[in-house]
């Protein structure tokens, strides 16, 4: 099973100043009023995952404001109030970790990320500290004095030795050696030495690797003898860490750059999809998803499922042009056919409903794609309530058959009914307590505000909707009474 997020957590960005959390289920509805912060979510994360490129091995504390998943502007437009002077923070609590043994840490770690300017002469936000581990123990903090980052405080070094030491000492009972142990003082020893050694980064991944490894007098490397038990733990403890936390490190990497975001308005669909040979995925807008159609012929037919069961009175084609004179001159071509199922007439998809061409690029990333991560703005759009009902039995079934997270920011109350509903009938597999989060995102002053609705075995929220939202529908019905 891939990494999946337990919980995000972040604060200095856009609207949030203060600290605000999420913790995420199988499926996840973000409600709140426009403008309220719920995109802000999703850009908490998007900006990791357009920047993890560059981050790894790329220099400490590279953003990538801009790509061609998110336009976030810049540093000073994302940052809290627009105030340079302040960092921003996102975390997460990652779960299904798995990484190469020794394991310094369970299935479960999290981790923390601080970016921001060092000085006002700064032209980008630098990494300033990062935390890693089960809870919040082993933090690591940039050291300007030294230009590196160092462990930040005696506790975190003591956690780090302590947990090599565990790991240790169960690998020399496992060979059966009668080897010498380390005993208290050479703990001390070791928090001493990993205290005053900085760390090099690679970009603003975990992947630790002491700055001054191997710079010991010659015959006494680290200042100790080649026989010593010291130099032996020592070279486990930096091999043992460096394993993990490269492991670690590559599986943040690969969950970031996996992560599916479908954007709001989607593109409105052309009569003939052109795009380089080389073109991959459906694109943010869906600009891409004939040709990926073309790609994957399976998905069509699932699609076509799909849309059954949203009653969309239409059947999906799509078809490759195969010519290589057409190839040479505009690279690939695929033609997209809608066979109205009433009529038998066939049509392009510029032919039908906007609310059709929206909703055509998330289900195809709904059912396309398996144990991923998965973001969707406004999947509603243009939609009737019937079908924003059974709409939310495709997000259902996503996240149950095919292994995802789906994460939804919507204005749709018809998802959620749904959603409510199947939990308390208790008749899809899979779905039941726990399965559902719902968040409600508003401001207070000015300021952006998180908060997570309790949902009951039944789908039933334990908590009111905050600010009356939803009331509108009782309020004009009985307006005159």
């Amino acid at each position: 099973m891939p990494v999946r997020i337990e919980r995000l957590w972040f604060a200095g960005i856009k609207s949030f100043d203060a600290t605000q959390s999420l913790t995420f289920q199988g499926l996840n509805l973000i409600y709140g009023p426009n403008s309220s912060g719920k995109s802000s979510i999703f850009q908490a994360l998007l900006l990791l995952k357009q920047s993890v490129q560059r981050a790894y091995a790329a220099e400490p504390g590279v953003l990538e404001f801009r790509s061609g998943v998110a336009d976030l502007g810049g540093f000073r437009t994302f940052v809290h109030g627009h105030d340079v002077s302040k960092a921003i923070t996102v975390g997460l609590s990652l779960t299904q970790v798995r990484t190469p043994a020794p394991r310094f840490f369970g299935h479960r770690v999290s981790v923390e990320l601080k970016f921001g300017m060092r000085s006002a002469a700064d032209r980008e936000p630098s990494l300033l500290q990062i935390t890693v581990g089960d809870d919040t123990d082993i933090k690591f903090a940039f050291d300007r004095q030294f230009g590196e980052m160092r462990l930040a405080d005696a506790a975190s070094s003591a956690a780090l030795i302590n947990k090599w030491s565990s790991v240790y000492e169960d690998q020399a009972r496992h060979r059966g050696r009668n080897e010498p142990l380390p005993t208290d003082a050479d703990r001390r020893w070791l928090r001493e030495w990993v205290r005053k050694h900085g760390c090099q980064l690679a970009g603003w991944l975990p992947y630790w690797s002491p700055a001054e490894y191997g710079r010991g007098k010659p015959g006494r490397p680290f200042g100790g003898s080649f026989d010593a038990p010291r130099y032996d733990y020592l070279q486990s403890l930096l091999y043992w860490w460096q394993s993990w936390s490269s492991g670690f490190a590559f599986e943040l990497y690969q969950m970031l750059e996996d992560l599916v975001y479908v954007g709001p308005l989607r593109e409105f669909p052309r009569r003939v999809a052109t795009e380089a040979s080389d073109a991959i995925g459906v694109g943010v807008r869906g600009e891409r998803l004939v040709l990926h159609l073309a790609r994957h012929g399976e998905l069509v037919d699932q699609v076509n499922d799909a849309f059954r069961e949203l009653e969309i009175p239409y059947r999906l084609k799509v078809d490759q042009v195969q010519s290589e004179a057409v190839q040479d001159a505009l690279g690939d071509v695929a033609i997209a056919i809608l066979s109205d199922v009433r009529t038998g007439v066939d049509v392009s998809p510029a032919d039908v409903g906007f609310g059709l061409s929206q909703v055509l690029p998330v289900i195809v990333q709904l059912l396309g794609n398996t144990n991923s991560i998965i973001l969707v703005e406004q999947p509603e759009i243009h939609l009737h309530p019937k079908v924003q009902s059974r709409l939310a039995d495709v997000l259902i079934k996503s996240a149950v058959r095919g292994k995802n997270q789906v994460v939804v920011e919507t204005h749709s109350e018809h998802i959620l009914l749904r959603a409510q509903r199947r939990m308390r009938e208790r008749q899809t597999a899979g779905f039941r307590a726990g399965s559902l989060g719902v968040q409600y995102v508003s401001s207070v002053e000015g300021r952006g505000v998180v908060q997570s609705l309790r949902v009951a075995a039944d789908g039933s929220l334990l908590d009111p909707w905050p600010d009356g939202f939803f009331d509108e529908r009782f309020e004009d019905l009985f307006a005159t009474i």
